[in-house]
């Protein structure tokens, strides 16, 4: 069985090698000013949801700032990397499913045999290996787009609530309570 093995999957570079449309889709997608390979580089481990921003000093917040707003921009930057295989894919699902339907056919025709409803061969067609193997990369991404996706509101809420933390202090500062 063909499938994607996701388990070496570090960046987006990673991600489009694994999928086998790196050089197209990177140069596309470089071409269009969305995506930069150098921008990409191992993944360090992940820093922890902050609990209390009220807590972490002026430089730590800062930091935590720069940080989930860098998280965020690369999380948006591979779902829409993501997205593009999702698409290659479905693409890739529709030409195995024409590809079986028109064997299918063919092997009726083939043997004499009166073709059959479209449904009956539209279902022969959907248990051919190819098929089902394509729709199981799809899947696949699919399944990684959701998570990427999930990853990407929960980045905006930490931004959310660090630059809140931001602007309260900047009140108190301003109003000469904090100083």
């Amino acid at each position: 069985m063909n499938t994607l093995d996701f388990s070496g999957v570090r960046n987006v570079n990673d991600l489009m090698d694994v999928c086998g449309t790196h050089n197209n889709l990177a140069g596309l997608l470089e071409a269009l000013g969305s995506f930069q390979r150098s921008g990409f580089l191992a993944r360090r481990a992940r820093m922890a949801y902050p609990a209390a921003f009220s807590t972490l000093t002026d430089d730590a917040l800062s930091d935590a700032n720069a940080y989930w707003n860098n998280e965020l921009a690369c999380a948006t930057e591979l779902a829409g990397a993501i997205d593009a295989q999702r698409t290659l894919a479905g693409l890739m699902v529709k030409r195995e499913q024409y590809k079986a339907r028109t064997t299918v056919r063919g092997n009726y025709l083939a043997g004499g045999v009166k073709l059959p409803a479209a449904g009956v061969i539209n279902e022969e067609a959907e248990t051919v290996t190819a098929v089902t193997e394509a729709q199981d990369q799809a899947l696949i991404l699919d399944v990684a787009y959701a998570s990427i996706k999930g990853y990407i509101q929960a980045c905006a809420g930490v931004v959310a609530g660090i630059s809140r933390e931001i602007s309260f202090r900047q009140d108190h500062l301003r109003a000469g309570v904090r100083g």
